[in-house]
């Protein structure tokens, strides 16, 4: 028997969005100085980037929109 993959309708509250957009500002970036190479993990540079862009980057509600069958 088989059952077929469907998309399934998501919704984030507001707030764990609001929690998670404040944990992300208290993200601190660990030194790493002479790491531009990725020889000891992720440069701050980049983790910065990354937290930037899911702190205020990603839409959320554009993603829960995307969900065929999603009625708000």
């Amino acid at each position: 028997m088989t059952f077929p993959l469907e998309p399934a309708p998501i919704h984030v509250p507001d707030e764990a969005l609001d929690d998670l957009r404040t944990r992300l500002a208290l993200t601190r970036a660990p030194l790493d100085e002479g790491n531009e190479d990725w020889s000891y993990g992720v440069p701050a540079r980049y983790l910065g980037e990354l937290v930037d862009y899911w702190r205020d980057g990603y839409d959320w509600r554009t993603a829960e929109a995307a969900v065929p069958g999603r009625s708000r």
